[in-house]
């Protein structure tokens, strides 16, 4: 039995699905040894999310391409600063000839990561850029974490099945062997997720949330035969809550712009000193989607004028209720920031940010 991950196994098991991602320029460059230096937007650690910088001191770590070998393929070797390897792998030529500016190396055949302290990260094999075969993962003291199979599928256009093989806990203790067992997934930083049974190589049976971030809610996934079946997710309370996505964002009706349009409806714009209608055009505002939909605390951003602050709450409360933000299928509180002024045509350009509070 094979599985074929979904969106949430895609989440969950985000350290396994790691790509590499690099801002590589070769014009001109087959035959000599190039070297490149990079550094990681995110601070926490070996991430693959880098961009490219102009020289060591800037740099969390470089990458040297040496010339073609007799099959044709490109050795890739990453090092971080205190001179740990951090990739070794090898990569298609024909990407290099073709895209020499392209952000993404074609890798073939394995790949090796490392930790910063030089201690193996993961192995994985790859064909065509794809992950093929046997992938083994290792916790930051070295010891093993598990073991897993890509299948590639013929079909180029639909993802790669997995067996899940072997399990090890933080202690080193082998709790899935051969496809059968107890299965632990986590994070990038190795924080537990969610644990759960096994079953000839799939997920199968409840699996019981791990995650501490959202320490008032608990939730459990049911799979069967590797396909996600369903999701409850419980409050503090213990009230129970059936949900189908981990995160549902809060929302208007069919889109942002009808709540800006309805807003507008009730909207008694003030004057400016001129007697004219202020402008809206760069005004900002924030409020808070409650657990019930209902919407409060509302503040203008980038302007301190007293009576846009009072006609905005008055048409705030005036407007229907939003769909509210959950985590597991709780509701929780979430804050909306978007700018005031009206967009025509696609809702998608309406840029906005939603920023969950909790309970």
């Amino acid at each position: 039995m094979t599985l074929v991950l979904n969106d949430r196994g895609m989440k969950f098991l985000l350290f396994l699905m790691l790509t590499v991602t690099v801002g590589y320029q070769a014009a001109g460059q087959k035959a000599d040894t190039a070297k490149y230096y990079f550094k990681f937007y995110d601070e926490i650690g070996p991430s693959n999310d880098f961009h490219q910088v102009d020289n060591m001191a800037e740099a969390d770590f470089f990458r040297i391409i040496f010339p073609s070998d007799s099959a044709g393929y490109f050795a890739v070797k990453d090092f971080y600063k205190n001179g740990n390897p951090r990739f070794i792998g090898k990569t298609d030529p024909v990407q290099l000839r073709n895209a020499p500016n392209a952000i993404s190396l074609s890798l073939e055949g394995n790949g090796v990561y490392y930790y910063p302290s030089g201690k193996k990260q993961r192995i994985t094999h790859y064909f065509d850029n794809k992950k093929d075969g046997e992938e083994f993962l290792f916790y930051p003291d070295g010891h093993l974490y598990c073991k897993v199979k890509y299948i590639l599928k013929k079909d180029d256009a639909e993802p790669s099945a997995v067996l899940f093989l072997d399990c090890y806990d933080a202690s080193g203790k082998l709790i899935c062997k051969d496809g059968n067992g107890t299965w632990i997934t986590v994070d990038i930083e190795f924080n537990p997720l969610v644990k759960g049974p096994v079953k000839d190589g799939s997920f199968d049976g409840e699996w019981h949330g791990l995650e501490k971030r959202t320490d008032s809610i608990t939730y459990i996934y049911k799979y069967n035969k590797g396909k996600f079946d369903s999701g409850v997710g419980y409050d503090k309370s213990g009230k129970a809550y059936p949900f189908k996505d981990d995160i549902e964002k809060a929302a208007f009706k069919d889109n942002p712009i009808v709540f800006l349009d309805e807003l507008y409806g009730h909207l008694k714009i003030p004057k400016d000193e001129n007697g004219k209608k202020m402008s809206l055009d760069s005004v900002q505002i924030s409020f808070i989607v409650e657990k019930d939909g209902s919407l409060s605390t509302p503040e203008v951003l980038n302007n301190e004028n007293d009576a846009l602050k009072s006609a905005l709450a008055t048409a705030l409360s005036k407007c229907g209720k939003w769909m509210p933000w959950k985590e597991y299928g709780v509701p929780i509180r979430a804050q909306i920031i978007m700018p005031l002024k009206k967009i025509e045509g696609d809702y998608k350009f309406l840029r906005y940010d939603e920023n969950p509070l909790g309970f």
